[in-house]
């Protein structure tokens, strides 16, 4: 594996093949800190036994620059069934051949139902993340009451047979 070394000054713009290192650092940098840190992230099916693996939430965008940088990387902690790719509800780009699990992401209730409704999400998706925040892609009437519209938005999940995954912004509350 090549030794990557990304230095950063204030000001200046990175190009994208410094955005897709820092992306692969970043990733390295989370794969140890959880590592040392065990943290609690195994499915409860899918990633349990003797060979566990990280579960990973990622968009197959990031997985697609860690690829241009180390495609043995890459295939190394996303080609797994711990990890959900997520991108476009009309078409995942997963790598051809990968066991990742194909997700779309939503920011906004209404537009999970206008899908559901519509039937416009790939047959392929087996998740769903649903990617609440404070900005205009989600409705204010979601932001107000972010409780109310994740438990909406799983129930309608479920009720279509994926898998649920929130990321709700943290903009979404006060302390």
């Amino acid at each position: 594996m090549q030794k990557l070394r990304v230095s950063v000054s204030p000001g200046y713009i990175l190009s994208s093949d410094m955005r897709a290192r820092m992306s692969l650092r970043l990733v390295i940098s989370a794969v140890v800190f959880l590592w040392m840190a065990g943290a609690p992230l195994l499915s409860q099916t899918t990633c349990q036994g003797p060979d566990k693996k990280l579960m990973w939430i990622i968009d197959s965008t990031r997985i697609a620059m860690i690829q241009a940088i180390d495609a043995e990387l890459a295939d190394h902690f996303f080609n797994n069934p711990c990890t959900y790719a997520f991108g476009s509800r009309l078409k995942p780009s997963i790598p051809a051949g990968w066991a990742s699990i194909p997700a779309a992401d939503f920011q906004s209730f209404a537009d999970f139902q206008n899908a559901i409704t519509n039937r416009t999400i790939d047959p392929s998706v087996k998740a769903i993340l649903y990617d609440n925040e404070s900005f205009s892609l989600t409705p204010p009437n979601e932001q107000v009451d972010p409780a109310y519209y994740t438990q909406q938005f799983a129930d309608l999940a479920h009720a279509h047979g994926y898998v649920f995954i929130s990321t709700p912004g943290t903009d979404l509350t006060t302390l």
